[in-house]
Formats: C-alpha cells, sequence, structure tokens
C-alpha cells in the first residue's frame, strides 16, 4: 500500500501531457484538474475572464505542458505551477495583463510582471487578499 500511495504523489508531483483549458486558471492533464498557482484570473463568465481562457488556450495548443505540484489541492484541483516549453504559463498570463499575483500562493513573484493598470483592470479575487 505504500508504494501505490507514493506513486501516486509522484504522479502529482509531475504532471505532462496536452492540455484541455476550462477556464483561465484551470487546465485538465490526463484527467487530473490543475489550478494555475500563484495567479488570479478573472471569472470565466467576464470578458477579461474569457480574453484569458482563449489565451491559455491558444498557448497550449498542441503542446506539451508540464505541471509540478507540491501536491497542495484547492477542492478537488492540484494546484501547481505549469511549464510551456519551459516558460512558466502564470507568468505569461500575468505579463499580458491577463491575470493577476495572488500573493496569498506565490509570496509575490508575479507581482513585478503586472503590466502598469493591471490593478486597476482586473480584480483581484477575495481569497488573494489573504
Amino acid at each position: 500500500m505504500t508504494i501505490l500511495a507514493s506513486g501516486f504523489a509522484l504522479l502529482i508531483a509531475a504532471l505532462q501531457g496536452q492540455a484541455y483549458v476550462a477556464d483561465g486558471s484551470t487546465l485538465v492533464i490526463r484527467g487530473t484538474a490543475v489550478l494555475l498557482s500563484g495567479i488570479d484570473v478573472p471569472d470565466r463568465r467576464s470578458p477579461h475572464g474569457e480574453a484569458a481562457r482563449a489565451e491559455v488556450q491558444t498557448l497550449v495548443a498542441d503542446r506539451v505542458v508540464m505541471c509540478r505540484s507540491s501536491g497542495e489541492r484547492r477542492g478537488a484541483m492540484v494546484l501547481a505551477t505549469c511549464t510551456i516549453d519551459g516558460e512558466d504559463l502564470g507568468a505569461m498570463l500575468v505579463e499580458r495583463g491577463l491575470a493577476l499575483d495572488c500573493a496569498r500562493d506565490s509570496e509575490g513573484r508575479y507581482r513585478s510582471l503586472e503590466p502598469q493598470g493591471s490593478r486597476e483592470r482586473l480584480t483581484q479575487s477575495a481569497h488573494c487578499n489573504m
């Protein structure tokens, strides 16, 4: 039983493959829902949220996405940092003005990437202000 549990932890720690984009911050890779860690993307029902989803879809199309997680979960989703060709997907969204740094999860690592005016244009989720 210990071997099985350890194997599952390794699977969650590094997950890679083609990604289905559920919304601007949620990917599904090989049946596992992955929430991009450290960023705050607007709700998918908003114009900014739809723009983020469309950008993520373009970025991941026909590419392998690699996600690394400490195993932390947010509900049913695994919280992870994901990369495409070695580039941090969360950082790309923040740099493009489609997401904000979520200090609760990022310890501020994306804050310096936010374009001027992003905080005025996008609304920060309450859970990121904790």
